[in-house]
């Protein structure tokens, strides 16, 4: 406080000191707000020579002129011996306004400042001149196109500025239009003007000023020491630009001694003393108590002084000093080791904690977890807190999305600009650490467009956090019991997110690498993104299993009113225990009400139990939501709760797997706004009918009578046998088509793979041992080799420097999918002179190696040559129709598919395969491929599309069919193309004389049907890779595998009494007999009913 009181005083006495006289004694110094310093002065004897000012009182404040230029005075700078004026704007085509204008400063002591002043015009097409009577001194000219405004601001477009040369004491300004038709409305002005004054001012604002600020230089008369009232001391100097005082002086070097001392030692910031200041006329003195000397440092820019003690002696001097430095330096040294043992100190008990945090967190058990998954070791991101209270604000109360008994969570941007929801557990006990920690490694494991994505975690904090998606849309139990009118959940909308649970539970259950069991579905668990697409949520409790285990046992865990009431007695959990919860949410979508029902309403209870005593009853629509009973069609729902009463099931082995729910809702969705279509020809007349079949119906005798109903796509097609003069239902057999997936994009998938070290795979291979080597060609040599971990791998090394780019794109391509019909990449290493792969290890070889060089120990018989071609169509379905990115694979040969050790097709080598995103159907690209198996299309028109690699996967049937190459020998008869060897045969009815002898089966004509229309020359009129896994999986059930033919009338479900045709008829929204239109009745009745005849059905 005393600080604050000596420098106010210090202050003080600083402006006290700095009120020096500027006029002459006894003269006006002030004219309004305007300081008239001498020689400018305003009355008799009050100016210099040509410096006579007159102060106008008519206006408030009073204004100031300069006589001799009538322009109004707005300040006076003596130390520059300049005066800034109000300079008039000259304007041209502005009514009562001068065209020109003269300023003529020859008689008098003033001059346009050259260093300050800007002649400046404005407005389209303007010319702006300043000459001195007979020459053009200076000028411009702004230009600017029609559309351009005259309010841009600044000086640009049209605006011009040009600086004057020194000492202009007349001119004659001039401003004229360039162009003749000029509006009149249309003003063009210029001026004089100080740059400074201007810099920040809009050209707008000047249009309507008369006035702008100039600067006007002046030279007074006497400066020599000779000359009028200065006398000759030396406390001022004077030069051709004007009078100063000298340094340590202040004031008006014009008066008589107007130059005053300035007493430094008033204010601290005008001396460098350290003790004591004496004030000298024009400097001052410094100095230091006694014992001690004064000492001028120089701190770079500045003198400083400051006073050290006296030396008594030199001994003592120079001892005294040592002494004084090294303690000086020891005190700071001991300062700095102090600041850094406490900060070293709060580092490791800071980490330490974090330590504590990370184990009691579970994070030990989630890397021995991790550890133990193959290839998906760093899936997950382990963030630091410091990362975390950024990305929320530091846990900022505006960023809560919600709170609950788990805990909160935040909104958060990563520094990447993902945007993320952080949840902040509420302290854990032991028990929930196992859930966190499971959570974790599940979600690490699987990459599903419907499945919430985990991002990362953190486990530095006292309680840990999960870093997931952001999805904004809340979860869909709040959707349906909280309905906003704004985003109603419609019927179409409550069909398609079921569609996308039920899709999203399918590939958990069937097509991950690692089956997964929820455990715990419910709409709490069901979250919705900004397109109200599913997303499930919440795998604390979940469970992975192998694919060849059917359930788990363990303790009863879940939600009450979701839970299977077999695993509820059995403690077995099955994938059966996810679709019963999936029922519940069905039911829940259907009537809008909760799992367990009011204690107030009638009801009471479950919500099950009442949705079936209600359906057993025929009360089903008492219950329904309005929107669904209005909005959805009497059939659609009815087929929609029969899905749901068979998921409910209490005997777990009577429900649908989630592939046949996915394939039914599937139905039902398609079957949503179709329309009939009528075909007709001579041999398969179809007809098209919106009616009920009821009793017999008349037809004529053809091959095969094909009935679409309006609500469905895929056709339903019943026998007709040609001695009857009426229709025949044979027994009904129940299509399920293969329904893949949709995958997610990744924002961490190069995290997913390893990058290994030289040393790891040297020693994995033992130092690249030749008796290692599993094959070698142009691409490079394949090894077979250990990790440390104990997995089997092949390491890929790759020699061509130039196929870099594909290295890096099959990378890429690999670590977005995961099928289990793709090979898998483990990592690379980039380490070496030539760049490796490491995949997981097929024992088998390729398929080429199995159908040219068949093994009689291990024969590729018609039922594995079925079940290769369907997952290979599978894998490519996925690529084309399920993953986030499309992937184009654009190498499908028989060299490129490996068979696993039981012998399931992987399809490999993606290095010249592309992505493309979603919404386009095509990329351009130079060609690329093995030309026995290119598209025709493609290599024409070089564009690639998802039917390119139709017609090489239809190479890849021809060669399943008939064991032969795709080149055929010269030497044989056929020679040339394989594919056109096939066709042929095929129009001339020989297909058989070319066939594999170990696959000539009825059933094949259905597979060369699909393998003809694969190889057709238009693109568009081959199936999708989709419908081809239909066809292939439709051939192979009705083969025998899969139970899904009734075996008699007892064993037929009614889902929906749609039709009833002289006896029972069994419709689930896919029931297709789909050849009966394209193959002879005789022929499709033994594919798909072997050993069976019409009259063998007593419906």
């Amino acid at each position: 406080m005393f600080q604050i009181i000596i420098l106010l005083f210090w202050l003080t006495t600083a402006e006290s000191a700095a009120k020096y006289p500027l006029a002459k004694p006894g003269c006006e110094e002030r004219c309004g707000n305007i300081d008239i310093p001498y020689p400018f002065g305003i009355g008799p004897n009050c100016y210099a020579d040509g410096f006579a000012v007159t102060c106008n009182y008519s206006f408030k404040p009073h204004k100031p002129f300069i006589d001799s230029t009538n322009l109004e005075v707005l300040h006076i700078l003596l130390n520059e011996s300049t005066v800034q004026v109000n300079n008039p704007v000259i304007t041209y085509n502005c009514s009562g306004r001068a065209d020109s204008q003269d300023v003529d400063l020859r008689a008098t002591p003033f001059s346009f400042s050259d260093m300050y002043n800007r002649f400046t015009a404005s407005a389209c097409n303007n010319l702006a001149l300043i000459t001195d009577g007979l020459t053009i001194v200076t000028g411009c000219q702004s230009i600017c196109n029609v559309e351009s405004s005259n309010e841009t601001g600044s000086c640009g477009i049209n605006c011009c500025q040009a600086k004057i040369p020194p000492l202009i004491r007349f001119i004659n300004a001039s401003l004229r239009s360039l162009d003749p038709k000029s509006n009149q409305d249309d003003c063009k002005y210029a001026f004089m003007v100080d740059y400074r004054w201007f810099s920040n001012k809009d050209i707008f604002n000047v249009r309507d000023m008369e006035f702008v600020p100039a600067v006007l230089d002046w030279v007074y008369n006497g400066t020599s020491c000779d000359m009028n009232e200065i006398s000759c001391d030396n406390t001022f100097y004077c030069s051709e630009v004007g009078c100063f005082c000298s340094s340590g002086y202040d004031g008006n070097p014009y008066l008589s001694g107007g130059c005053r001392d300035i007493d430094e030692c008033s204010d601290p910031r005008l001396n460098r003393c350290e003790v004591f200041c004496s004030n000298n006329p024009g400097s001052y003195t410094c100095s230091c108590p006694d014992g001690f000397r004064s000492l001028y440092i120089f701190n770079g820019t500045e003198r400083w002084n400051t006073c050290w003690p006296k030396r008594p002696n030199g001994n003592s001097r120079t001892k005294a000093i040592i002494a004084s430095t090294f303690s000086s330096l020891g005190a700071i040294l001991l300062l700095i080791c102090m600041w850094w043992l406490y900060r070293e100190v709060n580092r490791r008990k800071e980490a330490k904690l974090k330590e504590k945090f990370f184990k009691r967190n579970g994070g030990l058990l989630l890397q021995q977890q991790l550890s133990s998954d193959q290839g998906n070791l760093e899936t997950t991101q382990l963030f630091t807190s410091k990362e975390l209270e950024k990305a929320t604000d530091n846990y900022n109360a505006n960023r809560i999305l919600g709170q609950g008994g788990q805990g909160t969570v935040y909104k958060g941007m990563l520094t990447d600009g993902r945007i993320v929801a952080i949840k902040k557990s509420k302290a854990l006990d032991e028990g929930n650490h196992e859930q966190f920690i499971n959570e974790v490694v599940i979600l690490s494991r699987i990459n599903i467009r419907n499945v919430v994505k985990l991002f990362g975690c953190c486990l530095e904090t006292e309680v840990p956090l999960l870093v997931y998606e952001f999805i904004p849309n809340g979860t869909l139990f709040q959707c349906i019991h909280d309905q906003n009118e704004e985003f109603p959940l419609t019927w179409d909308l409550r069909l398609r997110i079921a569609t996308e649970i039920a899709g999203a539970l399918f590939y958990l259950h069937s097509l991950a690498s690692i089956a997964i069991y929820h455990r715990d579905i419910k709409s709490a668990n069901i979250l919705l993104d900004e397109k109200f697409r599913a997303k499930v949520s919440d795998f604390g409790i979940s469970r992975s299993i192998s694919v060849d285990k059917t359930h788990l046992t363990t303790a009863v865990q879940g939600t009450f009113g979701y839970l299977d009431p077999e695993y509820f007695q059995s403690n077995q959990f099955t994938d059966k225990s996810d679709v019963y919860s999936f029922g519940v949410v069905l039911v829940e979508l259907l009537t809008g009400k909760r799992p367990i029902l009011s204690s107030k309403s009638n009801e009471g209870g479950s919500l099950t139990a009442y949705f079936l005593l209600t359906m057993k009853e025929n009360r089903l629509f008492d219950i329904l939501d309005a929107r669904v009973v209005k909005e959805g069609g009497k059939e659609e729902i009815l087929a929609f709760a029969n899905i749901a009463k068979r998921c409910l099931y209490l005997n777990g082995s009577s429900r649908p797997t989630m592939k046949e729910v996915v394939m039914e809702l599937d139905g039902i969705r398609m079957s949503n706004g179709a329309t009939a279509t009528v075909k007709q020809s001579c041999d398969n007349v179809e007809y098209a009918t919106e009616d009920d079949l009821s009793g017999p119906q008349e037809a004529a005798s053809t091959s095969t009578v094909s009935f679409y109903h309006a609500m469905d796509i895929e056709p339903l097609a019943l026998l007709l046998d040609k001695s009857s003069s009426s229709l025949q239902l044979n027994e009904p057999y129940c299509f399920v088509h293969l329904q893949q997936q949709q995958l997610s994009s990744d924002h961490s998938n190069f995290e997913t793979t390893k990058l290994f070290t030289l040393k790891e795979l040297e020693k994995a291979t033992d130092t690249y041992n030749a008796n290692r080597i599993l094959g070698q060609g142009g691409q490079g040599i394949v090894y077979k080799g250990m990790l440390t971990d104990g997995r089997i791998v092949e390491k890929s090394k790759v020699l061509d420097e130039g196929k870099l780019e594909q290295f890096i794109n099959e990378v890429v391509i690999l670590t977005q999918i995961n099928h289990r019909n793709d090979v898998k990449i483990f990592g690379w290493c980039l380490e070496t002179e030539v760049h490796m792969l490491v995949y997981e290890f097929i024992p088998n070889g390729t398929l080429f190696e199995y159908i040219h060089d068949q093994n009689e120990e291990f024969p590729l018989t018609w039922d594995l040559r079925l079940q290769i071609a369907t997952e290979i169509a599978g894998a490519l379905s996925y690529l084309h129709s399920a993953a986030s990115i499309a992937v184009y694979h654009r190498d499908i040969k028989f060299t490129n598919i490996l068979l696993d050790d039981k012998f399931r097709a992987k399809v490999s080598d993606f290095g010249i395969s592309r992505s493309i995103s979603v919404d386009k159907t095509h990329l351009t690209t130079a060609v690329q491929g093995t030309f026995d198996y290119l598209d025709p299309e493609y290599f024409q028109s070089s564009q690639f599309t998802e039917k390119s690699d139709d017609y090489s996967f239809g190479v890849v049937l021809v060669q399943l069919l008939t064991g032969k190459r795709p080149i055929l020998s010269a030497k044989s008869d056929e020679g040339g193309s394989l594919t056109t060897y096939f066709l042929l045969t095929m129009k001339e009815n020989l297909l058989f004389d070319i066939l594999d002898a170990r696959v000539v089966k009825e059933e094949i004509l259905v597979v060369v049907h699909v393998t003809k229309r694969c190889l057709s020359l238009n693109g568009r009129k081959r199936p999708t890779m989709k419908e081809v896994v239909m066809e292939l999986d439709a051939i192979r059930m009705s083969n025998g595998a899969s139970a899904a033919v009734k075996k008699s009338c007892e064993d037929v479900e009614y889902a929906v009494p749609y039709w009833t045709l002289g006896g029972c008829f069994y419709f689930n929204r896919f029931i297709l007999f789909y050849y009966s239109s394209i193959y002879p009745t005789s022929v499709v009745r033994r594919i798909l009913f072997p050993g069976k005849n019409i009259g063998d059905f007593p419906c």
